[in-house]
């Protein structure tokens, strides 16, 4: 492999992909080893310049979401401490549609939580709350752990919703 000269790169791109969340078991070994939480990607182009068209890789449900199991009621309000919770299980049963379906098209209100070691201070009373991170992040919370939803991994695939 040949690397340019940086006078002959006619366009570059730097890319990061994001591997993981700051949660989890990974982060109760902070102190000991830096954490993989992004892989980073450099794009050169000699030519006239690249676009980049993602490609996505559905998969199924069970697959991607197989801790995903409560699930949010909004309840009309953006405020999250209005909001109450559930299990997607209960609320299939309760609207008499199967599971597969309300996972599939519900997807923003499905989610799953996350240890983050930096909420430990935050309340433990079973009441969903948005925070700040320290680094700017706007996080929603409950039980001192990270609120993460499943429909940031949902992607419309060949006319049909899918987890990617």
């Amino acid at each position: 492999m040949k690397l340019l000269d940086s006078q002959q790169w006619n366009s570059s791109n730097h890319i990061s992909i994001k591997m993981s969340h700051l949660s989890g078991m990974k982060m109760s070994h902070i102190d000991k080893k830096i954490p993989k939480i992004k892989e980073q990607i450099v794009i050169v182009s000699k030519g006239e310049g690249a676009t980049l068209h993602p490609i996505y890789e559905p998969c199924k449900w069970d697959e991607a979401f197989d801790r995903y199991t409560s699930w949010v009621d909004f309840n009309n309000s953006e405020n999250p401490e209005d909001w109450t919770k559930d299990t997607v299980r209960n609320v299939a049963k309760n609207q008499k549609v199967d599971v597969n379906d309300i996972e599939k098209y519900n997807a923003k209100h499905i989610f799953r939580t996350a240890v983050n070691d930096s909420l430990s201070d935050t309340p433990k009373d079973n009441k969903f709350r948005k925070i700040t991170s320290p680094q700017g992040l706007i996080k929603v919370i409950l039980n001192r752990e990270e609120v993460l939803f499943a429909s940031s991994y949902i992607k419309e695939i060949d006319g049909k919703l899918s987890p990617v």
